[in-house]
């Protein structure tokens, strides 16, 4: 199969709780873009001709039954006449999505799930693709979605937040959603004997000077967007924590990655690896290069 067309949703389908959730979301992200999606499942690929194993045939049949159920599931879900594909792929799945994100706006799969193959937790194939595709990611956990206009909390972080903010507050534009900037901070711990670690007495200071930073945020993306509802919040906290918390009264967390040149993919760190498993709703992670 070829490229994804522009503007695509890709969908990681696997028959699990978790993936029919993803495909529930994809549905309703594809109704407010307006947006064709296409469904991928990873099976073990066809039989050959000299092979009659009735396993393997089994297995593509069971693979087949997977995607067609859930190609069914979703043209109950979108308007009729809407473009819903579907793949079925030889291999990994997780390789599959990612060689077709190059020209999709986003791709979405479930938190964890069986990935495609029996017994391959889809926690593994979340991370890949989140980690090496080039466009927005989302995870989604199984449960009952939240409403439209549930609050969209952007985590900000050390580095550059203008990715995961715009992404954040185009979401927030598509639902009629709030947004709120929450930036978690703690103090570091010394990693050896005799580092130098900031003084308690200090963190007065240290809050003043995120709450300035993340402020001057918060004005530039009133002013750029003044018909949405925009706050801003910071925390002395541990930002795995208080992201975790806030997903549970959260339409939908929006984080960024930074670039690893020298390993050509989008480093998650730890923050967002924790998300991906423990969120209750889902996370989109943005790119540092606009889709």
């Amino acid at each position: 199969m070829g490229a994804a067309m522009k503007g695509t949703i890709l969908v990681g389908v696997d028959g699990s709780e978790p993936s029919d959730a993803a495909l529930d979301w994809a549905l309703r992200e594809a109704a407010r873009r307006g947006a064709p999606l296409r469904l991928i499942h990873a099976g073990t690929g066809p039989p050959s001709e000299a092979s009659l194993n009735p396993q393997e045939s089994s297995d593509v049949s069971e693979a087949q039954r997977v995607l067609d159920n859930a190609r069914a599931r979703a043209r109950e879900g979108v308007p009729e006449g809407s473009d819903v594909a579907g793949d079925l792929v030889t291999g990994s799945a997780a390789a599959a999505l990612i060689e077709r994100a190059g020209d999709a706006s986003l791709v979405v799969v479930g938190n964890r799930g069986l990935g495609g193959f029996k017994g391959l937790l889809l926690g593994s194939v979340a991370h890949q693709v989140a980690g090496h595709a080039p466009c927005p990611v989302a995870l989604v956990p199984a449960g009952p979605p939240a409403a439209d206009d549930a609050e969209i909390v952007v985590g900000v972080g050390d580095g550059p937040a203008e990715p995961q903010i715009d992404l954040g507050v185009r979401e927030a534009a598509l639902r009629g959603a709030p947004v709120r900037l929450l930036r978690a901070w703690a103090l570091p711990t010394a990693a050896r004997p005799g580092d130098m670690v900031p003084m308690v007495s200090h963190i007065g200071e240290i809050q003043e000077r995120q709450e300035a930073r993340l402020n001057a945020m918060l004005t530039a993306c009133r002013e750029d967007h003044p018909e949405l509802t925009v706050s801003a919040q910071v925390v002395n906290a541990s930002a795995r924590d208080t992201l975790i918390e806030a997903s549970a009264r959260a339409g939908l967390i929006v984080v960024g990655t930074h670039d690893d040149q020298r390993r050509h993919l989008m480093a998650l760190g730890s923050v967002t690896s924790a998300l991906i498993h423990h969120a209750t709703c889902p996370v989109l992670i943005a790119r540092t290069i606009a889709s």
